[in-house]
Order: C-alpha cells, then sequence, then structure tokens
C-alpha cells in the first residue's frame, strides 16, 4: 500500500491495517471504473488476475443492482445490496458501495457469497478470513455444526438399515448383478461351493446344465474339471489358490483359452466385520476388445510411420494450457531436435519473422473466432541456422468448450521455400520483360537511330536510377564518340565528345567483340588496370556497367551507365535488362539500316515495275494478236479443208482403179487428219484469246456419254477392247450446259485410252454431288468423269508432261501414236472453264485413269430421278453370267436400277448350278 493510500485511509479515522482486517474483500473504484485498490483475500483468491490498474467489469459481472455499468450510475444504488460475479472463478461478493465525495472514489464492502462448506474449500478460504464482525463467520459455524450433526445421524440410519435388510440386499445385489451384467458370476461360500452362478458363466465354460444344478458343487473339483479350457492349465489352478489364499481384490488378470478367447478375471472376497462370508469371481471376455486394442496399435503404428513419411510436419495446439504437439517433421524441417525447443505455444512467436507476425495473428485470430471456415499462412520461420524459411501454415478449430471458447487447434507446416525462391525469380522476370517490353516499344517507335539511342539513355537512366547513361559507337581503332546521353544534373557531360581508351586496345576490345559484359560495383576496389582508372575517374566514375551494341554480330557500340556518387552492386535482373535492350537496340539500328536501304530499293523496284508494265502490255497485245490470227487462219484454213473432205468423199463414191482409189482415200484421211488439227488450233486460239463462249442447253447426259462412246466403238472393237460406261446412282442425268464440249472432253480422253490401250477394256463412271450456293436459285451439281483403261501407263516423272500445249510424254509417242498434243491441254482448260478440274493417276503397265470434274446445272424434276424404276420389273430376279467383271458390274448397277433384283455370276457354269 503506497503512503498517499495510507493518508487518505488515515482520514477515515482507521490504519491501513485496520482497515484491511475489517474488510478483507473491499475494492476502491475510481471515475473510470478501474480498481485501484483492493483486499488481500479477495487479491489471493484471484490470482493470477491482477486486478489494480484493471476496469471492473474486465474482472467482475454486476448481477444486482440492475444498472448501467458507469460511475454515476453506480453512485445512485449505494442504498442497494450489491451482487458482483467473477469473470474468472466461480465466486460472487455481496456487498454495498460506498462513495467517498472528497476522493471521488466507490468502495465496494462485501463478502464471498458461500452456501457451503466445501464452497470455502474450493476458494482456499477459511473462517479466519472474515473478519468478527461479519455475520457469514457465525453462518459458517452454525452450517458446518449442522452438516456434521447429519453427517452422523445420516450413518446412524444407514447402519441401523443395513443390519435390518442385510441378508434381503446381499440378495438384491447379487440378482441386480446377475441380470443386468454380461459376465460370468460365480459366487462361493466360505467353504468353496457354488452359492450362485448365472447362465454366462455356464457358456463361457461350456457348462451344459442348468446354472442351478450347479450349486453345492465344490469349486476346487469344478476347477480341476475345467483347467482343460484354458493355455496354461496349472498355472490356472496355483493361481486359483494364490488368490483365495491372499484374500485381496484382484482385477483384470488375462487367461488365454484354448480356443483362441482371452477371459479377463476379477475377484472380490465377501468380508463383513472382519469375517469372511464368500468370494465372487466374475470373467469376462475381452477377446473383440483385445483384437481392437491390437488393430489400434498397428493403426497407431501406421500413422506415426505415415506421419513421419509426408513432407507436412503436423502440430496440435491444446488452447487452455498452451501445450502444443509437434510432429519430427515439424522439427527437422527446421533444423532442430525435438528435445531442443520446448512444446509452449509461445516459442511460435519467437520463431516468426517479425514482419509476417502481425498478419499471422490477425488471421489466427479471425479463425478463432469463427470469420475464416480455416487458418492459413505464409510466413519465415527462424531455423536453427539462422536462416529464415519460408512455411506454409494451416490449421482448423476442432474443438470448442460448452462456453463456445476454443479448446483444440490441429494443424500442418509445408516447406514452401523452393516455391517462394521460384515465385520471386519469376517475379522478376516478369518485371524485367514489362520494362523491357516498354523500352522496346518507345524505341521501335521510330526507326531513326538518332531517337532510337536518345530514348535508350533516357529510359535507362529512368529505370536504373543512375548518374549517367550514354551510348558510345566504337571505330575499329578503338576510338569513338558519345552519340547519345542522359546524365543527372551537377555531373560532367560528356556528350558528342571524341573519347579515346588506350584499354580498349588492351583485351577490352576483344572481349567486347564477344558480346561480353563488364559489370565494376567499386572502380577503386575492383583491381583494375591503372590506365582503366585513371580514364574512369575523368568521367568522375565509382561503378561502371558497359554492355556492347551488336548490329549483325559486329561491334557498333557500347551501352554504359555509369553512378558515380558511391559505389554500386549491380544485380543480375539490371545485367538482363541492359543486355536484353542493347540486343533490342542492336535489332532496332540493323532495321533502321535496312529501311534506309529498302527505301532505296523500293524506288528502283517502282521504276523497274513501271517498265516491266510497259512490256507486259506490249506482250499481251501481241499473243491477243497471235490468238486473233491463229482463229482467222485456223477459219480460213478450214473452208477450203471441207471442200477438199467433201470432193474426195464424192469421188470414193465412183468407180475408180485400185492406185486412184488408194491414192483418193490418202488424201481424205489426211484431210480429215489436217481438219481435227485445225479444229485444236482453233479451240486452242480461243480459249488463250478468252473468246471462247460456253452454250446453256438442256440435254442427257446418257445421251452425251453414248455419242462419245459411239464414235470410237469401231477402233476399239478392232483392237478387242471393252468399252463401257458406268452412272453412279443418284446421277441426275437431264442437265444444262454446254453438250459439245463436254462430249468434246470424253472424245479426248477416250480416244487416247483407245489409242494407248493394246487390250482389256476401257470403263467411264460418272457420279454427282450437290453443291451448296447461297446465292443459286437453281440447283447446282460437280459431275466427276473418270476414263480407266488397261493401256500402257505413264512414268510418275513423266505426269507433269501431260497437260501441256504440244507436249506429250515423250518424242516416241508422236512417232508411234500421232497427235499434235493439243488435247488434253484443251481438254483440262475446258474443264478449268465449267468450274472443275483435271488430273490423271497412272501406273506403268497397268493402265491409267484420266478424271475431270465440271460444275453444271440440274434441272430440278431430274433431282434423285436418274434411275427410272419400271413397276412391271420391280421385284423381279434376274441371273447375269458374264466374265468381263467391269461389264459384269456396270450391266448390274443399271439393272438394279431399273427394279431387278439381280444375281451376277461370272460364267455359265455357275449360272447354270444357280438354276
Amino acid at each position: 500500500m503506497t503512503i498517499e493510500q495510507n493518508t487518505q485511509l488515515k482520514q477515515f479515522g482507521l490504519s491501513a491495517e485496520q482497515f484491511a482486517a475489517l474488510f478483507p474483500f473491499h475494492l476502491v473504484i475510481n471515475r473510470e471504473l478501474n480498481i485501484v485498490q483492493s483486499g488481500e483475500a479477495i487479491a489471493r483468491i484471484l490470482q493470477p488476475e491482477i486486478l489494480l490498474d484493471s476496469s471492473l467489469t474486465e474482472h467482475f459481472h454486476i448481477y444486482r443492482p440492475k444498472c448501467l455499468a458507469n460511475f454515476e450510475a453506480l453512485c445512485q444504488q449505494t442504498r442497494s445490496l450489491f451482487l458482483l460475479q467473477s469473470q474468472h472463478q466461480e465466486i460472487g461478493l455481496k456487498g454495498q458501495m460506498v462513495y467517498l465525495e472528497p476522493w471521488d472514489h466507490l468502495v465496494f464492502l462485501g463478502s464471498p457469497w458461500i452456501t457451503d462448506i466445501a464452497d470455502l474449500q474450493k476458494l482456499g478460504l477459511s473462517i479466519n478470513d472474515f473478519p468478527l464482525h461479519d455475520s457469514v463467520s457465525d453462518y459458517l459455524f452454525l452450517l458446518q455444526g449442522k452438516n456434521a450433526a447429519l453427517a452422523d445421524a445420516q450413518k446412524l440410519t444407514a447402519k441401523l438399515k443395513q443390519q435390518r435388510t442385510q441378508l434381503q440386499a446381499t440378495a438384491l445385489r447379487l440378482t441386480t448383478l446377475i441380470e443386468s451384467l454380461q459376465v460370468g458370476i460365480l459366487l462361493e461360500d466360505e467353504n468353496r461351493h457354488i452359492a450362485l452362478v448365472n447362465q454366462e458363466f455356464c457358456d463361457q465354460f461350456g457348462i451344459p446344465v442348468a446354472p442351478q444344478a450347479l450349486q453345492g458343487m465344490d469349486c476346487q473339483q469344478a476347477g480341476e474339471a475345467s483347467k482343460h479350457l484354458f493355455v496354461e492349465p496349472e498355472k490356472f489352478i496355483r493361481r486359483l489358490d494364490e488368490i483365495i489364499r491372499q484374500g485381496q481384490i484382484v482385477r483384470n488378470q488375462e487367461w488365454e483359452l484354448t480356443d483362441g478367447r482371452i477371459l479377463e478375471q476379477d475377484y472380490i472376497p465377501i468380508v463383513v466385520e472382519q469375517r469372511l462370508y464368500g468370494h465372487l469371481w466374475k470373467y469376462t471376455d475381452i477377446t473383440q476388445r483385445k483384437q481392437s486394442e491390437i488393430a489400434l496399435r498397428l493403426s497407431e503404428e501406421r500413422l506415426k510411420l505415415a506421419v513421419d513419411a509426408v513432407e507436412e510436419g503436423l502440430w496440435d495446439w491444446n488452447l487452455v494450457t498452451g501445450k502444443i504437439y509437434r510432429s519430427r517433421r515439424w522439427f527437422t524441417m527446421l533444423g532442430y531436435a525435438p528435445e531442443e525447443l520446448e512444446n509452449h505455444i509461445k516459442l511460435r512467436n519467437k520463431l516468426v519473422h517479425p514482419e509476417d507476425l502481425p498478419l499471422m495473428q490477425q488471421r489466427l485470430i479471425s479463425h478463432l473466432k469463427g470469420d475464416t471456415p480455416v487458418y492459413e499462412m505464409e510466413m519465415r520461420l527462424l531455423t536453427k541456422s539462422g536462416e529464415w524459411k519460408w512455411i506454409l501454415d494451416r490449421g482448423k478449430l476442432v474443438s470448442r468448450d460448452f462456453q463456445g471458447r476454443a479448446v483444440r487447434m490441429v494443424g500442418t507446416h509445408l516447406d514452401i521455400t523452393e516455391r517462394k525462391q521460384a515465385e520471386q525469380t519469376l517475379k522478376q522476370q516478369y518485371q524485367q520483360a514489362i520494362l523491357l517490353k516498354q523500352i522496346t516499344e518507345e524505341i521501335r517507335q521510330s526507326l531513326q537511330w538518332e531517337k532510337i539511342l536518345q530514348t535508350a539513355v533516357q529510359e535507362v537512366q529512368r529505370i536504373l536510377q543512375v548518374d549517367r547513361a550514354l551510348v558510345f559507337q566504337v571505330d575499329a581503332d578503338g576510338s569513338g564518340k558519345v552519340v547519345q546521353e542522359a546524365v543527372i544534373s551537377g555531373w560532367s557531360m560528356t556528350l558528342g565528345q571524341d573519347i579515346y581508351d588506350p584499354c580498349l586496345q588492351d583485351g577490352y576490345l576483344d572481349m567486347y567483340r564477344d558480346g561480353r559484359i563488364t559489370a565494376i560495383g567499386d572502380v577503386y576496389q575492383a583491381g583494375l588496370k591503372p590506365c582503366y582508372v585513371d580514364f574512369l575517374q575523368q568521367f568522375q566514375v565509382k561503378a561502371n556497367l558497359v554492355v556492347p551494341i551488336r548490329v549483325r554480330q559486329d561491334l557498333w557500340g557500347l551501352l554504359i551507365v555509369h553512378q558515380c556518387d558511391r559505389p554500386r552492386q549491380w544485380t543480375q535482373l539490371e545485367l538482363d535488362l541492359l543486355k536484353h535492350l542493347a540486343d533490342q537496340m542492336g535489332i532496332a539500328l540493323t532495321q533502321s539500316q535496312l529501311l534506309v536501304q529498302e527505301t532505296r530499293q523500293a524506288h528502283l523496284l517502282a521504276l523497274q515495275n513501271e517498265e516491266l508494265s510497259i512490256a507486259k502490255q506490249v506482250a499481251e497485245a501481241a499473243n491477243m494478236a497471235k490468238s486473233n490470227f491463229l482463229a482467222m487462219m485456223s477459219h480460213e484454213i478450214r473452208t477450203p479443208m471441207n471442200a477438199i473432205i467433201g470432193m474426195t468423199g464424192l469421188m470414193l463414191d465412183t468407180p475408180l482403179k485400185p492406185e486412184q482409189l488408194d491414192y483418193v482415200e490418202t488424201i481424205h484421211n489426211s484431210g480429215h487428219a489436217l481438219l481435227t488439227i485445225i479444229n485444236d488450233i482453233l479451240d486452242f486460239s480461243k480459249i488463250e484469246s478468252g473468246n471462247l463462249e460456253l452454250e446453256e442447253q438442256p440435254f442427257d447426259l446418257r445421251v452425251c456419254v453414248e455419242e462419245a462412246l459411239d464414235l470410237l466403238a469401231p477402233q476399239a472393237a478392232s483392237k478387242g477392247i471393252e468399252l463401257m460406261y458406268q452412272l453412279e446412282p443418284h446421277t441426275p442425268t437431264l442437265i444444262v450446259g454446254d453438250i459439245t464440249r463436254i462430249r468434246q472432253i470424253l472424245w479426248n480422253l477416250i480416244s487416247n485410252a483407245v489409242k494407248f490401250t493394246d487390250f482389256g477394256e476401257i470403263v467411264v463412271t460418272i457420279g454427282a454431288k450437290a453443291k451448296i450456293h447461297k446465292q443459286a436459285t437453281t440447283p447446282r451439281y460437280e459431275f466427276q468423269f473418270a476414263v480407266k483403261d488397261t493401256g500402257i501407263g505413264i512414268a510418275s516423272d513423266r505426269l507433269h508432261r501431260l497437260f501441256k500445249p504440244f507436249s506429250q510424254v515423250d518424242a516416241s509417242m508422236t512417232r508411234r501414236y500421232g497427235g499434235t498434243g493439243l488435247g488434253l491441254a484443251i481438254s483440262k482448260r475446258l474443264s478449268e472453264i465449267m468450274g472443275g478440274r483435271m488430273w490423271v493417276e497412272s501406273q506403268p503397265g497397268k493402265g491409267s485413269s484420266f478424271s475431270f470434274t465440271a460444275t453444271l446445272q440440274v434441272h430440278s424434276s431430274a433431282i434423285d430421278s436418274s434411275t427410272t424404276i419400271e413397276p412391271e420389273l420391280l421385284g423381279k430376279r434376274l441371273l447375269l453370267a458374264l466374265g468381263n467383271a467391269s461389264l459384269r458390274r456396270c450391266l448390274s448397277t443399271q439393272l438394279q436400277g431399273l427394279g431387278f433384283d439381280v444375281q451376277s455370276v461370272e460364267s455359265n457354269m455357275t449360272a447354270l448350278r444357280c438354276l
């Protein structure tokens, strides 16, 4: 108690010791409701809580009277009985508030609210702790005497009742035990004869009689008869005799039976007033419990192995005691042994990095309040080696008490140091990429090399915060000139100066030509050559970083940054940034040079294109004149040629001598051949000049194909060649187009096939598929024609010559088979004019397949009606016998289209067997 407090108490007429003796449970409260003084007894009860200088409401809840917890409200209730309930102990105080007006304080004069003597022991109080004037002490004396008398009365009553109902109670207890306990019960009298046994006991030992039949049996003889059930029978008998002899209570004695069961044996001697009345045995089958214990032990061992094996450390925190369990992995993660650290939560704050501690505590409190479902924090922990290691700390509150206060929390520790280092590296790389992108974009906005260099040095000086950034263009002899510079005010300028560095010739120049960088953190401590130190001192340099700028692998110049006010250690990020920037500057300088070259070349190219355009117009005019001339001359030549063919035809109808007949036939055949050549030249000329016009007339596709075949049928028949065609199902036959040009293409292809085929067959196949055109009003199909023969074939390296004008596979073809080489060229161009294409597939010795497509209009009535099924033929069976497989297939398809059910065979004998 302070001197000031002592002086205050004396003004009441009492010394401090007298006041404390009269009121051991008093509290002095100031206007802010802070406790400024307390009695010794109440301070002792509430330990370890400190009452002084703390708020009254922090330690007590005012149950009575019902008023606001402020100084004025309490002063108005000084005539009321106050009941204060402790926030920390199960104790209440009753008393009165007294207002001390001179000192503007309240004094609470009270005592504990006690209703039982046991409450004194719980609180660690005695009657001597209460002042003599307090009525509580009298009440306690009376209560103590009353309790003692009541206890004596209860004991006397129980003894009288026990003596009166001893036999009845004993029988009732035994009956209750037998009925309620699912264990084997054996009750012996003092002579070791069976007095009582239950059915569970009989079942345990395999006794086939009713329990009542065992009463009066000698237990020693029964034990000898049953000992064979035990794995250690002799030990069992000896132990029974030992237990009876000692006469002490025995619990949890385990015995293993031969059938694998385990029984737990309990023994209680029945002794009343120092007299032995009998023996009570209890047998419990604990086989399942033992199996469960073994399984649990194995599970715990496996769990321990799993915990030790995982990468994460485990922790289990008791929030009430502050004790915390940590797995072995938790310790090894930080380099500690388990015995080196205390198992208290206070250790955590010592290991957590000071910068991470506030956020960790904030997140932990949020989780304990229930604001977050889990607690998670990435923080740095101090390892045994003194290094900081990044740890992912995760946990969850798993238990609260009945008042909702947190009791238990479990969680894990995971080492994420490598991940954080990777994230930091990635972050640095990302920042470097962003900076480089910004500088690169600003550099490439202009391809003027002066602007490029100016932008580069300005951005480097701004980003790296250096005193000077410059670009030094290097000559072949090591001398050069500062062409761009960005320098902080106060430092000397070097822009435009011609500089000669003698050290460049002494090894440095070759190093920069190889693309290597020079990074000097402290000019005076780097061990540089004296000439280089003297050179840098001219420009007040204390730290230097030099990166070569190369254009097309040649050294163009140097990107240099200077720190003049202090030494500076250059980071790898800064080195990489300047290296990439120098590369981009080299690329930009290259592009700038290329732009100048391309501008010059573009001007020359424009002049050349103008000359080429004039030459092209002249060539096109000449080509058009040639085509017009050929078209006109072919027409003029064809007129007299028709007269020659007609006259020779008339002469062949007159009587002629054999020699004259031979002459006329030669003239007639030669005229036809010449007319064919003239017609091909005329068609080719029209195509080349763009004067060929296609007709748009409806025609029957079958008629077109058959006419082309009819023209060549005699030649095919003379060589013994099968000539056939096959129309694929659902191919429209009513077409709108130029029948003459389609027949011309077919005739060219079929005639070539007949010309180059000596035996076998020629098959013409036609198919079609619809084409979708958004703006087409009439349906259009893409027709595909294929002419396949079994002729001599064409080598793959000769196929490219086929469709060239006036070209054949080789010169021998012309000598042997004749022809101008225009037929396929004309056919290909006609196919392309009709919206298609032409191609060939061939193998030497096996034949060729020429295909072409054409896009043609189809009459709507012809769609899906290419084959008309005759009703009278529908379902009729027809047997077709043909040796030629292709012909058999073509006829089968056509007959099936008419409605026949066709069965085709390869020979007459097979046909007879089918009949």
